[in-house]
């Protein structure tokens, strides 16, 4: 009997093991193997025990039984877990097995938030795949003279959205907007692209003081998204650089690792102890939240003033994730820092798609990526074109071609 409860057993593992090593997920053997380890923790310690004289008679097989049974019952939940793809982060939802940390800064430049000069990336989401060159400055733009006067200068700051993540280079939302404003205006303009994935306003604004000052420019145009609140939630504000260049995030929680690795953690975590995503009580998310949008709005509020000193124009973009789009509003968090952003009149790109590019919840997939969820090219076309117009609008650019 023992023997075929365990041939049994073995045959569920092997079956799983087979399934997520098909889909390249070979992460589970690492969950089944730390799942094991207090059980063999457990064992060695009850031998050594014994072999002491500190445990004397024989362990009843119930003992043993229910050991193994808890062991088998936490590894098939863990692959039924997997197999339902429950509570994936977003690396996993686009294929890619390995957790990474949002407490971890990661890229090399994490201090300028920027990637390596002049190195090459191949992007690969299972949606798309598309090769792009970054340039000396670690930015997905040309290789382009920022001194040169005879072209009036736009700079677009913001994260994946502003680099073009889902997208080739010359199909991004910036460079959407220099062909508008070239086509129509008599004048000649150069729409710099310093959008990074997983970037912040606080980033933007860091990258901006700190190499893109001292260059004439017409118009700064910041983007934001509702990724930038759990963003500065974990990383914080201007305090999160510190001297010799170094950039240190709020502290993770000890317990991340093992979150990191076992679905059956997430599972506790998320559902029954309702925590979300940044690894905070649900119950404090909304003050945390506060929190964040008060220091954008701080760092935003600090460049308008900085760049109207200037002469700048600064234009703050306010733009859908595709789970806004498909619901037609903003979730809660994002309406707050909208509120906290109304000083700097920000162009809100969510009424536009719905009522003016005619997105709804059964075609977003013409302007999102489905898994992905960054714009296709038909998304960053639409808002490049509104953001000139709104740009347009402010600067008084008047049209002197057939647009």
């Amino acid at each position: 009997m023992r023997t075929a409860v365990i041939f049994i057993a073995l045959t569920i593992i092997g079956l799983l093991d087979y399934y997520a090593l098909s889909v390249h997920n070979c992460w589970y053997l690492t969950a089944c193997g730390i799942l094991a380890f207090p059980f063999f923790i457990s064992f060695f310690l009850v031998s050594a025990l014994k072999s002491v004289g500190v445990i004397t008679g024989k362990i009843p097989d119930a003992i043993g039984a229910a050991f193994f049974s808890v062991l088998i019952a936490l590894i098939v939940f863990e692959g039924i877990l997997r197999l339902l793809k429950m509570n994936p982060t977003y690396l996993e939802t686009i294929g890619q097995s390995a957790y990474l940390s949002l407490y971890d800064p990661g890229m090399k430049n994490a201090f300028w938030h920027v990637y390596e000069p002049n190195d090459t990336t191949h992007v690969s989401r299972g949606d798309f795949f598309y090769s792009r060159r970054f340039n000396s400055m670690g930015l997905a733009e040309r290789e382009v003279n920022l001194k040169d006067t005879g072209t009036k200068k736009i700079l677009c700051l913001g994260d994946s959205f502003t680099e073009g993540v889902g997208t080739v280079a010359d199909s991004t939302w910036p460079r959407e907007l220099e062909r508008a404003l070239n086509t129509c205006s008599r004048d000649s303009y150069l729409v710099y692209n310093a959008g990074v994935s997983g970037c912040d306003p606080v980033y933007n604004y860091h990258l901006l003081r700190g190499k893109l000052w001292d260059v004439n420019w017409k118009a700064v145009i910041f983007c934001v998204n509702g990724t930038d609140l759990p963003e500065v939630l974990i990383r914080g504000g201007m305090e999160r650089f510190k001297p010799g260049n170094k950039v240190a995030y709020a502290n993770p929680r000890v317990w991340e690792p093992l979150y990191g690795s076992l679905y059956i953690v997430r599972y506790l975590v998320l559902d029954i102890l309702k925590y979300d995503w940044t690894l905070h009580p649900v119950s404090e998310s909304k003050q945390l939240n506060i929190t964040s949008a008060q220091k954008i709005r701080d760092v935003l509020i600090n460049a308008q003033s900085e760049l109207n000193q200037r002469g700048v124009e600064m234009l703050v973009v306010i733009h859908p994730l595709s789970y806004d789009a498909t619901k037609g509003v903003y979730n809660g968090y994002m309406d707050t820092l909208k509120s906290k952003l109304v000083i700097v009149k920000p162009l809100d790109m969510l009424p536009y798609f719905l009522d003016s590019a005619g997105l709804t919840k059964n075609n977003y997939t013409d302007y999102y990526w489905p898994n992905d969820g960054h714009f296709k090219t038909l998304g960053y076309r639409v808002m490049g074109h509104k953001v000139y117009t709104e740009l347009a609008g402010r600067m008084k650019i008047e049209c002197n071609k057939n647009h």
